[in-house]
């Protein structure tokens, strides 16, 4: 079992990630667990604030901005359909492949 702190996940290997900022949701999708990241706005990468990692707490990817999102951090995390649906501050979704980070659908 993963333990998720405030700021941290241990996995169930032993291993563990470390955030700056407080992790504010999760999901688990089969071997990968996604987290939302509360990063302020103004900080780098503040608009890629959802990281994905698999069970050995290996980072699979970090969600990309495009020109309609840069700008604009994501405010919630879900599970659609066996995949991550992301939503940013504008209300745009992203469906997301788990393992490959791979857009889907926007």
């Amino acid at each position: 079992m993963n333990v998720i702190n405030r700021a941290s996940i241990i996995f169930k290997e032993g291993q563990s990630v470390d955030f700056d900022y407080s992790i504010t949701h999760y999901v688990i999708i089969d071997d990968t667990i996604a987290v939302r990241v509360s990063i302020p706005s103004g900080e780098p990468n503040f608009d890629q604030n959802i990281y994905c990692y698999n069970s050995k707490g290996q980072l699979l990817w970090q969600i990309n901005y495009d020109k309609y999102t840069k700008g604009f951090a994501y405010v919630a995390l879900d599970k659609k359909e066996g995949k991550y649906l992301a939503t940013n501050f504008q209300g745009k979704q992203m469906l997301i492949e788990p393992k490959s980070g791979k857009t889907l659908k926007e």
